[in-house]
């Protein structure tokens, strides 16, 4: 998840919260009558300077305005810019190393998200995800793509469109744990097992064998920082949104029908291969990132439109812990100053915990 991409590798290393903080704070509300805000990502670029980015929707006059928030001050006040482009994805190495993917082109910004220069960027893109200044991926679509040099030119991974993949595969996400080991994933879906039945336990009709898919996981590994990758499939509880790597294993949360009684569902899987466990699933409640720290797994989560921490400890117990009663929206976390980890809402807000 900076975002819950973009900074989820940065959040395996860097000092987090001591504890899940009980109280939060507003530092971001876009609360303007006949105003509809949506952020689509936000990071720190360093202690004091952040920045989001998103839309403010109109409804009354049917408009739109792509917009960014800038704070140089730790978030106690922040500055509303108009964007150059509809903003997907941010990712930032510091001040002077600031990505914007946007709906048109790749925007590039050294000055913390004052001023931007633009350069093409690969088609279907939906996030990115940089190494170092020159070393960086593009994700979207069927196709992950690299590039060396910033962002200016891209190319495609050829393991990202290999032949045993599934052929309706969308490339979602990037996690990293260091500068070499990370992952690159997506979903897909996959056709039902042979043995497969019914809910009466009747084998399957060729109709529905033809007709039902199950959700499905897919990964590319890398352990060179890019330069080779191990394309994988797998069946998985839903469309994943996050992912850590954890050593042995990887621990992921998926989104499933936001209808159902169990709308999502955070489990865990072997690397090496092997079936996934539940470690969480609740009525009402979707994860929508996963931080561990110091021992303990942490999930943002959104219960019936409500955001709130869960915290996985060591005797295997989760706590529930709201957020703020105004906190409505999906959350994600967000690698706050001084290494604290705040909170961002799709809905236009920003939480920082309160010392």
């Amino acid at each position: 998840m900076l975002s819950r991409r973009n900074w989820l590798s940065l959040a395996l290393a860097a000092p987090a919260l001591a504890q899940t903080p009980t109280r939060w704070r507003s530092v971001l509300n876009i609360d303007n009558p006949g105003v509809l805000p949506r952020l689509f990502d936000a990071c720190f670029l360093t202690p004091r300077i952040g920045l989001a980015a998103g839309i403010v929707l109109f409804p009354g006059v049917g408009s739109r305005q792509n917009t960014t928030f800038h704070t140089e001050d730790r978030g106690q006040t922040w500055v509303q810019r108009k964007s150059p482009d509809i903003p997907l994805a941010l990712f930032a190495l510091h001040e002077s190393h600031v990505w914007m993917l946007g709906e048109r082109r790749l925007w590039f910004s050294s000055d913390a998200g004052w001023t931007w220069r633009s350069s093409s960027r690969p088609r279907h893109a939906a996030g990115i995800h940089f190494l170092d200044p020159l070393h960086g991926f593009a994700f979207g679509g069927a196709r992950v793509h690299r590039t060396t040099d910033g962002g200016r030119h891209w190319s495609a991974i050829p393991a990202s469109a290999d032949p045993l993949l599934p052929q309706d595969r969308q490339w979602r996400l990037a996690a990293f744990s260091s500068p070499q080991k990370g992952w690159i994933a997506g979903v897909a879906h996959l056709p039902p097992a042979p043995d497969a039945r019914d809910p009466f336990g009747e084998p399957l009709t060729r109709a529905q064998r033809r007709d039902l898919r199950v959700p499905g996981l897919v990964l590319l590994q890398t352990t060179d920082g890019g330069a080779t990758w191990i394309p994988s499939s797998c069946s998985a509880p839903g469309e994943i949104v996050s992912l850590l790597d954890q050593g042995d294993f990887l621990t992921c949360a998926f989104l499933g029908d936001s209808l159902s009684r169990f709308p999502g569902v955070v489990a865990r899987a072997p690397i090496a291969g092997g079936s996934w466990r539940t470690l969480l699933q609740e009525e009402q409640l979707s994860v929508r990132d996963l931080l561990h720290h110091r021992g303990e797994l942490h999930a943002a989560a959104d219960n019936q439109g409500r955001a709130e921490i869960l915290t996985l400890d060591s005797a295997g117990e989760w706590r529930h812990r709201p957020v703020h009663y105004t906190a409505q929206g999906h959350p994600c976390f967000l690698r706050g100053p001084q290494g604290a980890f705040w909170l961002w809402l799709d809905t236009g807000m920003i939480f920082a915990p309160v010392s």
